[in-house]
């Protein structure tokens, strides 16, 4: 027997601002990169759902 997220846990592993666009400001007269804007969001990875199972083996 066997399983995973027995307890059924939502936990982000992973996160990532990859996807968010540079934010870029006027300073008077000098353009300014501020960070990260998340245009496009950040995204993460979330863990499997729980699941379970048993495994059988036979050697004849």
């Amino acid at each position: 027997m066997w399983s995973r997220n027995l307890f059924d846990r939502t936990v982000v592993y992973r996160r990532s601002a990859a996807n968010s666009s540079p934010v870029q400001n006027f300073n008077g007269t000098t353009l300014v990169s501020t960070g990260y804007g998340g245009v496009l969001g950040d995204y993460g990875n979330l863990n499997p759902p729980r699941t379970f199972g048993l495994e059988i083996s036979a050697k004849f």
